[in-house]
């Protein structure tokens, strides 16, 4: 079943006041990606603020459920601060219902005790199975029938989940038919999502606060699960963490050739002075060594420095 059809928002001349919405932002395969589903959101400002929250963290997909206000609204665009991208792909829906039917794995996040028995995961293992899931699915994508993780239970091992749609039949996902689709619902603003909303789900997401003060703003609560989530699929897709390296540094890292010269240079060094020793060490010394340089990931500049502190060095001893 896929979602109801809907007409794109007419957003006209909508746009942010950043500089920022012109230039698009790269984000992860849509199958690598949770789906982010404002229940009944009241403020269009906190709608413009989940999504530069979401863009802060590699998300794209949001879906907004009986706003209770104007749709699509300037307001929105303003407070984005540039994730205009996000804002114009936003799909609208009448009901939860439509709005998570072409989904299998639901979370509702909720920071209370609710009469629905349903299991109740924290931040970091919902977001652990998240990834999880997705990853898993996305690298097996078509190779024949594939049995998706218990209900609620998301390993990506051979288990079975019975969806909210159809809790009584075992869900399988024929070859062919698309890939396995997660969703996560933040409530309104004013008390968050009711019973009714959280039976729809298949677990209940809570966030770890202080007890007695444990209340959000709606962009905070997804900037809290996003970042979760961007942590997990840092480990599991490495455009994430060139994503992540694009923004906070200026120099691309070095080919490897350059650090490999440097790196030899260092060791002959390190052989002449007696520092590789004992003879049957030296293997592992050099391998962690190499390791650690490559972990730095030094742009072409920084390994002409260290060419340059030692040559110093040597001239120095000379």
């Amino acid at each position: 079943m896929n979602p109801r059809p809907y007409t794109p928002p007419n957003t006209g001349g909508m746009q942010s006041k950043s500089r920022k919405a012109d230039k698009p932002v790269a984000t992860p395969d849509p199958a690598l990606q949770p789906v982010i589903i404002l229940v009944r959101p009241q403020l269009p400002e906190n709608i413009g603020m989940t999504a530069r929250a979401m863009l802060n963290c590699g998300l794209s997909q949001l879906r907004i459920v009986a706003p209770k206000c104007e749709w699509p609204h300037q307001n929105a665009f303003n407070a984005s601060s540039g994730a205009d991208q996000v804002l114009r792909e936003t799909k609208s829906f009448d009901s939860i219902e439509s709005a998570t039917a072409d989904l299998q794995i639901i979370y509702a996040t909720s920071p209370r005790n609710h009469f629905v028995n349903l299991p109740v995961v924290d931040l970091q293992e919902a977001a652990e199975e998240i990834v999880s899931t997705l990853a898993n699915q996305f690298l097996s994508l078509g190779e024949g029938q594939r049995a998706v993780g218990e209900r609620g239970g998301l390993s990506g091992q051979s288990r079975q989940i019975t969806p909210p749609q159809s809790r009584d039949a075992a869900l399988t996902l024929p070859q062919g038919e698309g890939s396995i689709k997660i969703g996560i619902l933040f409530g309104p603003e004013r008390a968050g999502l009711e019973n009714e909303d959280i039976a729809k789900a298949n677990k209940i997401l809570t966030i770890p606060l202080q007890r007695d003060f444990n209340s959000l703003n709606l962009s905070q609560a997804v900037l809290l699960v996003g970042y979760q989530l961007f942590l997990q699929m840092a480990q599991q897709d490495p455009s994430v963490v060139s994503l992540r390296g694009q923004g906070t540094r200026a120099d691309p890292a070095a080919p490897r050739a350059e650090l490999d010269e440097f790196l030899n240079r260092l060791i002959g060094l390190m052989d002449d002075g007696g520092f590789l020793h004992p003879p049957e060490k030296r293997p592992t010394m050099v391998d962690n060594l190499r390791a650690m340089f490559t972990r730095m990931g030094l742009s072409t500049q920084e390994i002409k420095t260290l060419h340059g502190v030692v040559t110093t060095l040597l001239k120095k001893k000379d």
